[in-house]
């Protein structure tokens, strides 16, 4: 059996594993043992949970001893011999109080086991590596109840195995971001997150997906509010009995509409609490995430997606700090309070002008009260007749740019695309 010990210079006395040897770097001695002696890799760890007894016996890490976690030795010579972690095993530092500091995983290590890192003293994550040999590479409970894990974390794209249930349950992250070559969510995997805003997965590339096990998998993370799935990201596991969003409101889910999320019901996922939004193939919202430009890119067809648009885009900037933009590549006829000057601050519109369709005087100030010229600099003004066929006599005023198309034959025709409000 295998597992980490850190302890001061009595380790001697300690009554190891047979098969387990020590070595001392930084200050600390650790216990290993070799994983395969012709290419000199070990584990850390003897894979013993902490018990009274298993402490006592020196088996196991002492609770309180103080260990940064950049000083964990991934490399180290001993007797003239290079050695590579390449494993830590199982209950290494579970409930360590004293593992603190930013944890950096090298590419070396191809395997994490059951409650590796279960060290609420953890400040941050900047590196999961990317060597690992198994398809759950990442196994259950690893940073589970590691609260002082905060921020956002992000998954790499380098990130090329799968985790198992609870990996991050009951831990601190304000979002979480999924790499595209991550091969399974597991169930409970954000669970309990309670400072969870925002989860982003972005799917494998190819014909690969990312298989999300839909059971808890994000159930009482209470303030999350956003979750936008990749376009290669499977759903299976559901339960209707143990949905994925459980005990959360008012989340918005973007589901990929590609026939990998068939079993995505209203009650797997979290019955009334959630609201689906379904986008991508055959629907009428697309979505795409620049990374570089820092930016989330909307481009609805018509009036319900522009909506969905416009609620979401604020979430993801709160969440991740994305800005938003919406492309109106074809005309879009919104009816009268739908959407605010305030759901449209949120974002950036590539089309130059907003079009209001308007009959009355009324309805033309209403426009130009919601829509200052601060703001709003220029605005279309498309004068539309009456069911009549009269036109109102419209006063525009001095101090804003308008630009005003006259009816011609009665029917509306949209002069060019854009975004057109109409108040008809």
């Amino acid at each position: 059996m295998k597992k980490l010990m850190a302890a001061v210079a009595t380790v001697a006395t300690l009554a190891m594993a047979a098969n387990a040897d020590t070595v001392t770097t930084n200050g600390v001695t650790w216990i290993y043992t070799i994983e395969d002696s012709t290419a000199n890799t070990v584990s850390l760890g003897t894979g013993v949970e902490p018990s009274a007894a298993n402490l006592s016996a020196g088996n196991c890490i002492p609770m309180d001893t103080v260990i940064d976690a950049s000083k964990i030795p991934w490399t180290f010579t001993k007797d003239g011999t290079d050695y590579t972690v390449v494993k830590i095993e199982k209950f290494a530092f579970y409930n360590c109080k004293g593992l603190t500091g930013t944890l950096a995983l090298p590419d070396c290590i191809t395997y994490l086991n059951t409650s590796a890192f279960n060290a609420s003293g953890l400040t941050g994550i900047s590196s999961l590596g990317s060597g690992y040999t198994i398809n759950l590479g990442v196994q259950q409970n690893v940073f589970r109840d590691c609260t002082n894990l905060t921020g956002r974390l992000v998954i790499p794209d380098a990130f090329n195995t799968g985790f198992n249930n609870y990996v991050f349950y009951n831990t601190g992250f304000s979002a979480i971001t999924v790499g595209s070559n991550t091969t399974q969510i597991g169930r409970y995997f954000a669970s309990k997150c309670t400072n969870l805003k925002g989860v982003w997965i972005k799917g494998r590339s190819g014909s690969n997906y990312t298989a999300v096990k839909g059971y808890n998998t994000f159930a009482s993370s209470t303030n999350l509010k956003v979750a936008l799935f990749g376009l290669n990201t499977s759903y299976d596991d559901a339960s209707n009995s143990y949905p994925t969003f459980q005990n959360i409101t008012g989340c918005k889910v973007f589901i990929p509409a590609n026939g990998k999320w068939t079993a995505a019901t209203t009650a797997a996922l979290g019955g009334t609490s959630t609201d689906a939004i379904y986008y991508g193939a055959n629907t009428n919202l697309n979505v795409a995430v620049d990374e570089s430009a820092n930016t989330i890119t909307f481009t609805p067809a018509d009036e319900t997606a522009l909506v969905k648009a416009l609620e979401a885009a604020p979430l993801f900037k709160d969440a991740f700090g994305w800005n938003a933009k919406v492309n109106v590549t074809n005309t879009i006829e919104v009816s009268s309070g739908t959407i605010t000057s305030e759901m449209l601050e949120a974002v950036e519109f590539n089309t130059l002008l907003l079009t209001f369709a308007v009959t009355t005087q009324a309805q033309l100030d209403d426009i130009l009260e919601k829509f200052p010229a601060t703001t709003y600099p220029m605005l279309a003004i498309d004068v539309q007749s009456s069911g009549s066929g009269k036109t109102e006599a419209l006063t525009l005023p001095s101090d804003r740019e308008l630009w005003v198309h006259l009816p011609g034959d009665g029917k509306f025709t949209p002069k060019y695309n854009g975004l057109v409000i109409s108040f008809r």
